[in-house]
C-alpha cells in the first residue's frame, strides 16, 4: 500500500478535493446561469491543458470549462466542467443529454500509481468513502458496480441523507496518463438524476476525450474485470 499511501496524503491532491466540494455545496448551475446574461455570454471552452500540456482536459458533447472554478498549478490541477449552456449564460448553446456536474483532477507528484485493489481498498474504506461524499459522511455513501477497463478503473456511488439536496450519485474514472494521475467524476444534480449506465458512459467519453486530446497515451494498465453491463453491482 505505499504507492496508495503516498497519493492520499498529498496535500495538492487533499486541496483538489476540498475545493471541488465547496464548489458542490455552491448555487445550482441553473441558478448561476441567470447572473449571466444571455447578451454578454461566456466564450465556449471545452479544451484546457494542465500540467505543461502532459494532460489535456478535453470536455464531451455539451459540456464546458468553467474557468472560474479550475485551478491548475505545478503540480496538480483540478477542472470543473458542466452544461454549455449553463456555463457560459448562452441559452442557444449546447448541452449534454445526462447534465451533471463533471470534474478532473490531474495529480503531477510523481507519486506510485496505485494498483486496481489498492484503488478498491481505499474507496471501501471510511476515508475513501468519505472522500466520495458532498458532506464529507462515510456513512451516508453506498458503492455500486466498480470495475476496470483499457487501463481505467470506474466506481459508481450513491449518497442519502435528510436534506434532499445531498441525495446524488456519482461516477468516478481513476487512470494514469503521461505519469499523472488522473480522476474524473460525474455528479447528478439535485432534482435531475442520471441512469447508472448513462453515468458511465458520460464518465468513459470523458476518460476518451482526455485521452485523445493529450499529447501521449503512456499510462500502465490496469487487469481488466468489466462486467457485461454497467448495471451489475
Amino acid at each position: 500500500m505505499s504507492g496508495m499511501s503516498t497519493w492520499i496524503s498529498d496535500p495538492q491532491i487533499w486541496l483538489a478535493a476540498l475545493f471541488s466540494a465547496a464548489l458542490l455545496l455552491s448555487v445550482s448551475f441553473a441558478q448561476a446561469a441567470a447572473f449571466r446574461p444571455e447578451a454578454d455570454p461566456l466564450p465556449v471552452e471545452t479544451s484546457l491543458p494542465v500540467l505543461d500540456n502532459s494532460v489535456v482536459v478535453s470536455a464531451p458533447r455539451g459540456y464546458c470549462i468553467d474557468r472560474l472554478a479550475t485551478l491548475s498549478g505545478q503540480t496538480a490541477a483540478f477542472v470543473l466542467l458542466g452544461s454549455c449552456r449553463a456555463i457560459t449564460g448562452d441559452f442557444h448553446a449546447a448541452r449534454p443529454e445526462a447534465s451533471g456536474l463533471l470534474t478532473a483532477a490531474v495529480d503531477g507528484s510523481g507519486a506510485q500509481f496505485p494498483s486496481e485493489a489498492e484503488l478498491s481498498r481505499f474507496f471501501s474504506s471510511e476515508s475513501g468513502r468519505a472522500t466520495l461524499s458532498r458532506s464529507g459522511d462515510a456513512r451516508a455513501m453506498t458503492l455500486g458496480a466498480s470495475f476496470s477497463r483499457q487501463g481505467v478503473f470506474y466506481l459508481h456511488a450513491s449518497e442519502s441523507g435528510h436534506d434532499p439536496d445531498r441525495l446524488a450519485q456519482s461516477w468516478r474514472a481513476v487512470f494514469e496518463l503521461n505519469g499523472r494521475m488522473v480522476t474524473t467524476t460525474l455528479r447528478d444534480l439535485p432534482g435531475a438524476p442520471i441512469a447508472r449506465d448513462e453515468g458511465f458512459r458520460t464518465v468513459e467519453q470523458f476518460v476518451r476525450q482526455i485521452r485523445s486530446a493529450s499529447p501521449s497515451r503512456q499510462g500502465r494498465l490496469l487487469d481488466e474485470q468489466t462486467p457485461d453491463n454497467y448495471l451489475q453491482e
